[in-house]
């Protein structure tokens, strides 16, 4: 009857000990399963990481070039602008001139030369400053998207961390 007893404790676990086997194989299949999942997404974020960086450079740099363009423009309209506080100046002093009439006429016709440089100047000055403007507002409306760029990939990266 021991006999018969211990005969069955040594089959029961005989049993146990190969369901248990069963059982971690089955939880090793698992854990393996979850670290590919977990591999390939890692490679899917590094993939999407480095397409939004090269996103944002490409806007960064863009970005560059408008302020290139727009630190041009401002220093155009700033010799525009002293060239007409020139020609203003030397307005003002042919208008000074006195009574001889053919330096009259000399400085008259000079003083028309002047007047037209200096509304040319003026046109010029009013161009650029509206392209300054555009220019402005461009970078802005693109430092906007860059941002929202920016927001969105950061937002992605957070839900897919999460």
């Amino acid at each position: 009857m021991e006999l018969e007893t211990s005969h069955s404790i040594t089959v029961e676990m005989r049993l146990l000990n190969e369901e248990m086997y069963v059982m971690q194989l089955v939880l090793k299949q698992g854990i393996s399963e979850a670290q590919l999942k977990l591999a390939n997404y890692k490679d899917e974020m590094d993939l999407i990481n480095k397409e939004k960086e090269g996103k944002i450079f490409q806007l960064m740099k863009q970005l560059e070039m408008k302020d290139d363009a727009l630190i041009s423009a401002q220093k155009e309209l700033t010799e525009e602008r002293e060239k007409a506080a020139c020609l203003m100046s030397k307005m003002r002093e042919i208008e000074s001139y006195g009574s001889n009439k053919e330096l009259q006429h000399s400085l008259q016709s000079e003083l028309d030369r002047y007047k037209e440089m200096l509304e040319e100047s003026t046109n010029c000055q009013r161009i650029l400053e509206e392209k300054l403007l555009q220019m402005e507002s461009d970078s802005k409306e693109q430092l906007r998207e860059t941002h929202e760029a920016l927001d969105i990939a950061i937002n992605e990266l957070d839900e897919r961390i999460c």
